[in-house]
């Protein structure tokens, strides 16, 4: 049984809160608003036209285009597909760290999907990107990655574990930085 709060400094804690809240509107511009400069979001928002972008409902179709159909570099491919695990790993190991409800495979599973569903359905709506279920399932499954990371260092101690929830937000900020080149 696990204890109804990780034991962990204070100080830690509201660090974890604050890179959470960064690392959620890191992820938010690099799904949704990626293929926009900084200064040109205003713009956008003010003169978009909703649901003019494509929708993929067939699991599997994308992958396997990405693979096998699409003539993607395989550094292409790498990027794609692990891109979109690796990213949602940090908060599959922060949302238990942070939220003793939430401390269960299932239920960061849940939350997880739910924040792609999100960022998803921003991007349909505002027609400046495709939604894919592809993605939902591949965020997802980063998310119980990063929930499985969580529960290894938990075992050792609550402190390492917020310390792992950290790193990972952290790593995930500079890779998403590094990656996508966002300015």
């Amino acid at each position: 049984m696990l204890p109804a709060r990780p034991p962990g400094a204070p100080a830690l804690r509201a660090a974890c809160w604050l890179m959470l809240a960064m690392y959620l509107l890191l992820l938010g511009r690099v799904i949704v608003f990626k293929e926009f400069p900084l200064h040109a979001i205003g713009w956008l928002l003010r003169t978009v036209r909703p649901g003019g972008q494509e929708v993929n409902l067939r699991p599997g179709a994308t992958l396997a285009f990405i693979l096998f159909g699409g003539g993607f570099s395989t550094t292409s491919k790498v990027l794609n597909i692990a891109g979109n695990v690796l990213l949602f790993a940090p908060l599959g190991a922060a949302l238990p760290a942070l939220m003793t409800p939430l401390r269960g495979r299932l239920r960061v599973a849940l939350v997880v999907f739910d924040v792609s569903l999100a960022l998803e359905m921003t991007q349909y709506l505002l027609g400046i990107g495709v939604a894919d279920v592809d993605d939902l399932l591949l965020n997802t499954l980063g998310g119980v990655l990063g929930y499985a990371a969580y529960r290894r260092a938990q075992g050792r101690s609550g402190g390492v574990a917020l310390a792992l929830a950290l790193s990972l937000m952290a790593g995930g900020m500079a890779s998403m930085a590094f990656f996508y080149r966002i300015y």
